[in-house]
């Protein structure tokens, strides 16, 4: 994959202790294989207002370099290994509010990719999209990668959700870039990749009651709708053994997560479309959807021309 050239990875709390995390090695596996620029970044939150007896001992300002300090250096070390192999590797310490001081820093250096576990244990589903990581998925200007824990190296499967429609400009350039992603993705991990696209016929219900008869309509619709997806695919090379398209009736909200289960999917790869009307910083309803019902790594990305409501200091 030669997509991304400057990687931001959020570390978590086993990595500041030395522990080479999921994420970690997917970030420094990713910046070698496409010779980009890592960053290593934590962010400290505020100090809360019930430590203010600890200002008359070690006034506030000096407590904050002090834990920035001691932070920033278990970062470095942490890296150590990757810079002596020449790589570029940057480690910062950021204050405040999580996600508003991580999109900051992308819009700062102009980061490409976002990389970061996700928060919190147990299953993903439970709880990968509450708090800061739904706010990156929904406000960070560029792509966003959450990475589920996994003693595996690689991904075995990859799911790539995209939804074919003529006339659409904005979605086709979505559609490409998620099948870059995927395939380059699948090929440099030797995966299977599951192309997916969700139809349903319009207004089924009502025209049920209007016309009676919708069996001709719906497989006419169908056949539009593998038109549009075999169009898509055509441009990208899918080796037959490790590619499956499937091209199922039904909500997205509904099919994407019910094939990563079926298929024990390990990386999802979606875009983050908002819908007509809607404004463009908004994160579509059936990604939102899609995210809060899956317990597998997802990599989220925006449309051209996303603009985040985060704005710099």
């Amino acid at each position: 994959m030669q997509r991304f050239r400057n990687i931001l990875l959020v570390a978590n709390k086993a990595t500041g202790n030395g522990t080479l995390s999921t994420a970690f090695k997917r970030a420094a596996a990713l910046a070698k294989h496409n010779q980009a620029k890592l960053k290593v970044v934590d962010v400290l939150e505020e100090l809360p207002s019930d430590t203010s007896g600890l200002y008359r001992i070690v006034p506030r300002l000096d407590l904050r370099e002090m834990l920035i300090e001691h932070r920033l250096s278990a970062l470095d070390k942490l890296v150590a290994s990757l810079r002596e192999t020449g790589m570029q590797v940057g480690t910062k310490v950021l204050f405040g509010t999580p996600f508003i001081e991580i999109i900051r820093e992308i819009m700062r250096d102009q980061h490409d990719l976002l990389i970061k576990p996700a928060t919190g244990a147990g299953s993903l589903k439970t709880m990968l999209f509450a708090s800061t990581d739904m706010h990156l998925i929904r406000e960070c200007p560029c792509a966003v990668w959450i990475t589920k824990p996994t003693k595996a190296k690689k991904y075995a499967r990859i799911l790539a959700a995209v939804d074919p429609t003529p006339g659409d400009e904005e979605k086709s350039r979505l559609n490409a870039k998620i099948l870059e992603l995927s395939t380059s993705l699948a090929e440099s991990e030797h995966s299977e990749l599951h192309v997916v696209h969700a139809w349903v016929l319009y207004e089924e219900a009502l025209l049920k009651l209007l016309i009676g008869n919708i069996e001709k309509l719906t497989r006419d619709t169908r056949v539009a709708h593998k038109k549009w997806l075999d169009e898509l695919l055509q441009n990208y090379t899918l080796a037959k053994e490790r590619n499956h398209v499937h091209l199922l009736e039904g909500k997205a909200k509904d099919v994407i997560p019910m094939v990563a289960e079926q298929e024990s999917v390990e990386l999802i790869v979606m875009g983050t479309l908002s819908g007509t009307g809607l404004p463009r910083r908004l994160i579509g309803r059936t990604a939102e959807n899609v995210l809060n019902r899956v317990d597998c790594s997802v990599l989220t990305i925006k449309p051209e021309g996303f603009v985040s409501p985060v704005t710099l200091e």
